[in-house]
C-alpha cells in the first residue's frame, strides 16, 4: 500500500546564520511517518544533527527556539543579530535571545526562560504565530473553525493562537474534541509542523498569481462565450463524448463494487450491503451495523435516526473522492493535512471529516468518514456495559483478521481461553490503574495464558489504551512497529481479545498463540 506522508518541499540549498546544509547520508530514529520531514528539517538547516537521534524524545523550549529562528531565516532570507545582554537569569543561548529581541518569546514571567523544559502544544502555537507574524506570512484560515473542549481555561490570547495554528491546518486536536495544550511534543512532531510551515510560506505568492490570472481571464471572457462553452459541454454529454465523471460526495467510499456514504439511509445501506453480520452497541450509545465483506474487507457503520452518521472501512482497494485510496495524496494532497497526533491524514469540508489512519510505515489502513459535527463533538459515554465491551473486542478482532488477509496471512481463530486471559488483564489494568504487560504481582502474559489454555508453540500479547472508539484502538495497534508485527505474525493461529473501560478510556488486551500440529 502506498505511503501517505507529509508534503515535502523542493530542496532548499541556502540557510541562514552561516550554517551549511549537509547532504551526506544521515540517519534518524524518527518513526517512519515522520522520517522524511525530520531529514528535510536537517537538510534545510532547521534542525541540527543532535536532534536526529532524539526524534522520539520531547523537544525542549531551547531546541524549538533555535529551530524556529532557523525557519525564520529560511522564510525571510534575513539574518538576525544577537543581543549583547540576556534578559533571563538561566539562559544566554543566542537563538533564544534573538527570538526575545524580535518579541517571538517572552520567558516565563519570573525572569527565567527554562530552555531545558519540554515544549508544550500551547507554547508551540504561541511561538509559531508570532514567528509567522514577524516573517510577514499571513495565515489562511479554514472555513471550519476549530473549537476545543479543553482550552477555555487558557488566556484569551492563548486560545486565539491555538485556533490560528489549528485553523491553518498545521496542528490538529484529538478525536474527542480536546487539544491537550499542556502536553509536550516530541522532536519529530515539532519538526513535521515546521517543515509544513516552511512549505506553506513558499506558496502564497503562487496562489495570488493564479487568482489574479483567473480574475483577469474571467473579466475578459464575453458573456456569449460562456454560454457557448456550456452548450458544448451539454452537446458532448448528449453524444457520449464527455470524459468528466460526476463528482463523488466527499463522504463516500467505494470498495468491492459497493458504496457507503454519510447521510445514507438504512434502506439505502441495506440495498447495497444487505443485512449486517452483527448489530452492535457503541461507545456513543448508538447502533452499529458490522459487515464482513469477504475475507479482505469489512465495514463498521454507526447509525443515528435511520441514517449513516459515521463509518470505518478497511479493504485492500478502496476509492474516495474519485481516487484510489492507495494513490493518495498524489492528486489531492493540497486538501489533506497530516496529523502526527492522530497518526492520520485528515480531510475536512463543510459536511464531513475524513481520516486516513496510517500504520507504522505511513501506509493507509482504512478510511474513517464522519459527519463533521459528530467528528468534532465529544459524545463518548463515561462507561461501558459487558455486552458493549464484547462488541468492541469482536470488532477489533474482525479488523485484525481483515488486515492479516490483506497482508497475505491466514486469519486467526477465536479462542475463548485466550479471550478470558485478555479480559482478565484489561480489567486488572483498569481496576489497579496501570498499563503494562506484566501484572502488578509480576505475572507475565505467558504465565497467564499457560494457566488458562495449557501448552502452546508460540505466544504474544499486545495491549492498547485510548480515549475513543474501535477505529482509534485499531490505529493504536497498527502505528507501532512491534504491535503491528505481532498482530500480523504468521506463526500465530488463535487469539482472543478482552476490553475494559475507565471513564472514556478503552483498555484492550489481545492474547495470541500458535499451537503445535
Amino acid at each position: 500500500m502506498k505511503k501517505l506522508t507529509a508534503w515535502l518541499l523542493a530542496a532548499v540549498l541556502s540557510v541562514c546564520m552561516g550554517i551549511q546544509p549537509v547532504f551526506a547520508a544521515v540517519s534518524t530514529n524518527a518513526q517512519p511517518w515522520a522520517k522524511d520531514s525530520v531529514l528535510k528539517a536537517y537538510e534545510s538547516g532547521i534542525a541540527q544533527a543532535e536532534l536526529l537521534q532524539k526524534a522520539t524524545s520531547p523537544i525542549t523550549r531551547g531546541e524549538f527556539c533555535r529551530a524556529s529562528m532557523e525557519l525564520y531565516c529560511l522564510m525571510t532570507g534575513e539574518e538576525t543579530q544577537t543581543p549583547e545582554q540576556s534578559p533571563f537569569t538561566d539562559c544566554d543561548d543566542p537563538y533564544v535571545l534573538m527570538a526575545y529581541d524580535m518579541k517571538i518569546i517572552s520567558g516565563m514571567g519570573d525572569g527565567t526562560f527554562r530552555p531545558d523544559a519540554p515544549l508544550t502544544r500551547e507554547q508551540l502555537c504561541i511561538i509559531l504565530t508570532k514567528l509567522l507574524d514577524a516573517s510577514g506570512v499571513a495565515l489562511a484560515q479554514s472555513e471550519n473553525g476549530r473549537s476545543f473542549t479543553d482550552i477555555s481555561g487558557l488566556s484569551q490570547s492563548s486560545q486565539a493562537y491555538i485556533q490560528k495554528i489549528s485553523g491553518a491546518g498545521f496542528m490538529s486536536g484529538y478525536t474527542d474534541g480536546t487539544f491537550l495544550p499542556h502536553n509536550s511534543l516530541k522532536v519529530e512532531e515539532a519538526l513535521v509542523v515546521l517543515v509544513n510551515v516552511l512549505e506553506y510560506s513558499q506558496m502564497p505568492a503562487d496562489r495570488e498569481e493564479e487568482q489574479e490570472t483567473e480574475q483577469t481571464e474571467e473579466s475578459t471572457v464575453p458573456e456569449q462565450a460562456v454560454e457557448e462553452d456550456v452548450t458544448e459541454d451539454e452537446t458532448e454529454a448528449e453524444t457520449g463524448t464527455q470524459t468528466e465523471t460526476q463528482a463523488v460526495p466527499s463522504g463516500t467510499v467505494s470498495f468491492h463494487g459497493k458504496t457507503v456514504s454519510v447521510g445514507m439511509t438504512v434502506s439505502e445501506l441495506k440495498s447495497q450491503w444487505g443485512e449486517p453480520a452483527f448489530v452492535d452497541d457503541t461507545v456513543y450509545n448508538l447502533e452499529r451495523y458490522v459487515y464482513k465483506d469477504g475475507e479482505n474487507g469489512c465495514l463498521l457503520v454507526t447509525l443515528e435516526e435511520d441514517r449513516v452518521l459515521s463509518y470505518y472501512a478497511l479493504a485492500e482497494e478502496m476509492t474516495w473522492n474519485g481516487k484510489k485510496v492507495t494513490a493518495l495524496p498524489s492528486g489531492i494532497d493540497a486538501d489533506i493535512r497530516i496529523s502526527s497526533y492522530s497518526h492520520s491524514g485528515i480531510y475536512e469540508d463543510e459536511k464531513v471529516q475524513v481520516s486516513f489512519p496510517m500504520d507504522f510505515t505511513g501506509s493507509i489502513c482504512g478510511v474513517l468518514v464522519s459527519d463533521l459535527a459528530f467528528a468534532k463533538s465529544d459524545r463518548l459515554m463515561s462507561g461501558t456495559t459487558v455486552s458493549l465491551r464484547e462488541d468492541i473486542a469482536q470488532e477489533v478482532f474482525l479488523l485484525i483478521n481483515t488486515l492479516r488477509t490483506i497482508e497475505g496471512e491466514a486469519p486467526l481463530t477465536w479462542e475463548d481461553g485466550l479471550s478470558a486471559t485478555a479480559l482478565d488483564h484489561s480489567t486488572d489494568m483498569v481496576k489497579q490503574n496501570y498499563f503494562d504487560y506484566n501484572s502488578l504481582d509480576g505475572t507475565t502474559p505467558f504465565a497467564r495464558m499457560q494457566k488458562k489454555i495449557g501448552s502452546f508453540y508460540t505466544a504474544s500479547e499486545v495491549i492498547a489504551n485510548v480515549r475513543g472508539d474501535v477505529p482509534e484502538l485499531f490505529t493504536e495497534l497498527i502505528k507501532n512497529t512491534g504491535k503491528y508485527n505481532i498482530i500480523t505474525d504468521e506463526t500465530m493461529t488463535h487469539a482472543g481479545v478482552g476490553t475494559a473501560s475507565s471513564t472514556k478510556i478503552l483498555y484492550l488486551t489481545m492474547d495470541m498463540c500458535g499451537f503445535a500440529d
